[in-house]
């Protein structure tokens, strides 16, 4: 049981030692090679995808757009701000722009 258990570790640590590696490649090398539109597409599918998760789990898809996550988001990419408002439009017109600058700001 004890060596199931030391295997099961092992495999883990070495899974997430490759997410985090394959994590530092995309973003020191593949990101920074991304171009403004690219950006645009990359954050736009990110965001929408955690608005999903956020509404398949009860909660309001809204929430996304915290300011702790505009600040992660602005920790990855320095020139969010200007990306953000193409990520809106891309978003569709349900995605209200007010709404998204006033939680952003914590409002």
């Amino acid at each position: 049981m004890e060596e199931e258990r030391e295997r099961l570790m092992k495999a883990y640590y070495e899974r997430d030692k490759k997410y985090k590696e394959s994590e530092k490649i995309f973003w020191d090398i593949e990101y920074p090679k991304k171009s403004v539109d690219e950006k645009v597409t990359f954050w736009t599918g990110n965001i929408h995808r955690q608005m999903r998760w956020n509404g398949e789990s009860g909660f309001d898809e809204m929430a996304i757009f915290s300011r702790k996550n505009y600040e992660s988001w602005k920790n990855l990419e320095p020139n969010f701000d200007v990306l953000l408002p193409e990520i809106i439009k891309k978003l569709g017109s349900w995605v209200s722009s007010e709404e998204v600058y006033r939680k952003i700001k914590g409002e």
